[in-house]
């Protein structure tokens, strides 16, 4: 019964019953009214579909829009769907796969929540839970990390280090020209980093 047709309905009980005075109808009157209104939603214009728009993208587009290619964004989507996948009753859940996308674009482009919303027609507390989901901060662990490498390097607000050396080779016998370093060396880069409290 659409609402029109149930306050028309509930119009004519009221009317016969004020004639026999029963409070029975007036509750059923302020049920029906509270429950209109706590029902009633604002629709807000948004991009209908923009999952279909991303599809469309060129391998190009996409990874300037995710900052990283389709096949990457693709194969991290298989490791990580089953952890993304809530089963909430009553309420429809964003598919994992989008919700990969709204963090990454919000980590990629640094749109604000509103923009990233109307984006994805989505509200911001799901946008903000999406994003939380790949973004977390273990907070009392951070402060003593970052307390002991202030401690130690003289560095405030550090988490972690990352640096790089070139370890001199000699010239392999295939393709030695790709382990010439930007110094004019053959070498091979190591990278480290300190992930030791995390």
């Amino acid at each position: 019964m659409s609402f029109t047709a149930a306050v028309g309905y509930l119009l004519v009980r009221r009317n016969n019953a004020l004639e026999s005075t029963s409070s029975s109808s007036d509750e059923e009157w302020n049920a029906i009214l509270h429950n209109y209104n706590r029902e009633k939603r604002i629709l807000r214009p948004r991009i209908l579909q923009y999952d279909n728009v991303i599809n469309l993208y060129s391998d190009v587009e996409f990874k300037n829009h995710f900052r990283l290619s389709r096949n990457t964004f693709n194969y991290l989507h298989e490791l990580i769907q089953e952890d993304l996948v809530r089963h909430v009753p009553g309420c429809p859940t964003i598919p994992s796969r989008h919700q990969l996308m709204i963090a990454l674009w919000k980590m990629a482009t640094n749109d604000s929540y509103r923009s990233v919303c109307d984006r994805f027609n989505i509200g911001r507390a799901t946008a903000a839970r999406a994003v939380r989901r790949f973004i977390q901060w273990p907070t009392d662990d951070a402060i003593k990390v970052m307390r002991g490498f202030e401690r130690a390097s003289d560095f405030p607000k550090t988490i972690r280090a990352i640096d790089g050396t070139h370890n001199r080779i000699n010239a392999p016998k295939q393709n030695p020209v790709d382990y010439i370093n930007r110094k004019g060396f053959h070498s091979i880069q190591l990278q480290i980093c300190n992930n030791y409290y995390l």
